[in-house]
């Protein structure tokens, strides 16, 4: 079947109820996926390739490969979509939103003090200590400034220390 031979628009409509009947005898639908969604992706996919001109020899088959593909995209997105709200995370979220909340607070307050111990280290210390954690490697690090291996590692080991230190005369974390 071509696309000029009928017009896509009367392609279309043939194929609905082939499309709707591939839909609901499908075994491997996830449940709670709408079977609307699932035609009109459908309708898309069928048009693209029709409108792109694309000789389709067998259509109920095409068709079947396509409802096949969407089903398996929506099987993928519940796995998806399970994992997530399994997640400690997504339960810790769905739980207590005020203990979210509370835990935003605490994670702003953490990353305010190390900031601040950031800032109190010699500029050099500093910067090798923000790039670092920013994921640079000591090595991407050193090239970036022009400077050696060694003078990198030193000023970052020695950066460590001056945090730990700072740390430790405000008691908190080492």
């Amino acid at each position: 079947m071509n696309a000029t031979d009928d017009g896509i628009k009367l392609t279309m409509e043939q194929c609905e109820r082939l499309i709707r009947s591939f839909l609901y005898r499908h075994r491997g639908m996830p449940a709670g996926t709408e079977i609307e969604d699932c035609l009109q992706e459908a309708r898309i996919r069928l048009w693209k390739v029709l409108e792109g001109g694309r000789d389709i020899e067998f259509l109920a088959a095409y068709i079947r490969k396509i409802v096949d593909s969407i089903v398996i995209d929506q099987l993928q997105k519940a796995i998806r979509e399970r994992e997530f709200l399994s997640s400690p995370d997504s339960r810790a979220l769905a739980e207590s939103p005020a203990r979210c909340a509370r835990e935003a607070d605490r994670r702003r307050g953490l990353i305010k003090e190390v900031q601040t111990a950031l800032d109190s280290l010699m500029a050099s210390r500093r910067t090798v200590l923000e790039m670092s954690m920013a994921g640079q490697s000591l090595r991407e690090i050193a090239a970036e400034r022009k400077w050696s291996r060694k003078k990198t590692y030193t000023l970052y080991e020695r950066g460590i220390r001056d945090l730990r230190r700072v740390f430790k005369d405000k008691g908190g974390r080492s």
